[in-house]
């Protein structure tokens, strides 16, 4: 047990530091290309890049398989690695095919546009080779987090060097490719070094094993994905190419707030795929949610109350259109963690095509949502469309929950939310004194600088409030990373 827990406290700790800085570089990543792609030609900019995030969705299934399996027995590795590697290659080469063929025959986009996406697209080759389920079922996340961090470092050189006007989209698309392409390289060389050598492995009647146990995780991923970026597509046939790029720079920083829910995903899932009694389940999920929900409580709702802060530093002024419709997504992510709370743990626990049937429900109310919804309130009503399938997400998978463990975890959200809206309001409020009772005191104080000091408040009430109400106390803390 406490060698278990040693393994989570490094766990947490070493995805938290790298993807942090990984982050941090993506931040500066998308502050500069916002600046140089401009409203109309980040709307270009997401278009590509979420229709390049589907293809490459074909993989994941096997990852999750791979590492649930290792995880439970690390003699199975060489079988597991080699076999998915070398089916992902294959998939990976018929696909691209596809892209090609349609690219040459079908599509009627610009000549950059086209450029873009296959260069985009070199990505499900990238992906094919990547091996970072390994890591993450033998549970080391340092060597990912270095991995990740490499592939934004090298990504972020590329940029200020070769990226300068909108027409550099496929310049842009060509660094991404080739930092995969050297970061999974390195991995692949790493295991082989480390581990076992590769080799490419054809056996076909173990292939039909993993497609059948991964197609209702590929089905589920594929479902999430479009849950989550069907309104990207959507309003790319609706509305105009600045509408777009408002909404997509509000969905950017909706999506980077779903990063802690990753590094918590990540580091937690081995221990739940363990877990094989319902007490074990109880108490890993309960752990899981718990870290969850204290997370989303206070990022959403500082985001919610200096939402203006935050788009004006990321994307500039350009980009005020933004504001509101980011207010309306942090209010889906409320709902985007508490999913995140239950859909990794139901996968770890073999209930793939339950998830399957909920995701695809989902997908579906999705797009009717965002027909509907689309065509009569343009990009607000996608935002709305977000938080709607959320909702349902969250209500089909509870009951999944309590099927399983008996339980559900949502009061725990409940509590913390509370308190983050009752530390954040406060915090907000001193910091907009100036603006609200016309203070001459704060006259020379910059707006900026006031907010930077309302979000650490808000941060220190909301922390001396759960500690003092003891929803979560040293102790706990102290035993949960005690090492």
């Amino acid at each position: 047990m406490m060698l278990q827990k040693n393994k989570l406290a490094k766990n947490l700790f070493s995805l938290s530091v790298a993807e942090i800085a990984t982050k941090g570089v993506t931040f500066f990543i998308t502050f500069y290309i916002a600046r140089v792609f401009n409203v109309e030609g980040y709307g270009v900019f997401t278009k590509i890049t979420t229709i390049v995030a589907y293809l490459t969705m074909v993989n994941l299934g096997f990852n999750m398989v791979g590492l649930r399996a290792i995880s439970r027995n690390i003699e199975d590795k060489e079988k597991y690695v080699n076999n998915i590697l070398t089916l992902k290659i294959v998939l990976s080469l018929i696909l691209f095919s596809v892209v090609c063929i349609y690219i040459y025959f079908f599509s009627q986009a610009t000549f950059l546009v086209k450029i873009a996406f296959l260069l985009g697209c070199l990505q499900i080759f990238t992906t094919s080779i990547q091996i970072d389920w390994f890591y993450q079922s033998i549970e080391r996340m340092e060597i990912l987090g270095l991995r990740q961090f490499l592939v934004s470092v090298i990504t972020l050189i590329g940029v200020f060097l070769f990226v300068k006007t909108a027409e550099d989209i496929p310049i842009y698309m060509a660094i991404v490719s080739c930092s995969l392409l050297l970061n999974n390289s390195w991995l692949l060389l790493l295991y082989r070094k480390s581990y076992a050598k590769i080799r490419l492995t054809f056996n076909f009647a173990f292939w039909k094993k993993l497609l059948k146990a991964s197609l209702p995780i590929t089905s589920s991923i594929i479902n999430t994905t479009l849950v989550n970026s069907f309104n990207i597509i959507y309003l790319d046939l609706t509305v105009s190419d600045y509408r777009l790029g408002l909404f997509s720079a509000a969905f950017k920083l909706y999506t980077f707030c779903m990063i802690p829910a990753s590094i918590i995903q990540n580091s937690f899932l081995p221990t739940i795929a363990r877990a094989t009694t319902v007490p074990e389940k109880q108490d890993a999920i309960q752990k899981y949610s718990k870290l969850l929900a204290l997370t989303v409580s206070i990022l959403a709702v500082i985001v919610i109350f200096f939402a203006d802060f935050f788009i004006n530093l990321v994307f500039g002024k350009n980009f005020s259109g933004s504001v509101n419709l980011l207010r309306l997504l942090m209010i889906g992510l409320f709902f985007s963690f508490y999913n995140a709370s239950i859909m990794p743990s139901m996968l770890a626990w073999g209930k793939e095509k339950n998830i399957m049937y909920i995701f695809t429900v989902a997908a579906i109310v999705n797009i009717l949502l965002n027909i509907v919804l689309v065509n009569n309130y343009w990009e607000i009503g996608s935002a709305f469309a977000t938080i709607g399938t959320e909702i349902i997400i969250s209500i089909l998978l509870s009951i999944l929950l309590i099927r399983e463990i008996g339980k559900n975890y949502i009061k725990t959200f409940v509590k913390f939310i509370i308190i983050a809206i009752i530390s954040v309001s406060i915090a907000y409020l001193l910091s907009h004194l100036n603006l609200i009772f016309k203070i001459d005191y704060f006259a020379n104080i910059s707006q900026t600088i006031l907010s930077i000091l309302g979000i650490i408040l808000s941060f220190i009430i909301f922390l001396f409030l759960v500690f003092k109400l003891n929803y979560i106390n040293f102790q706990e803390i102290k035993r949960s990373i005690k090492k």
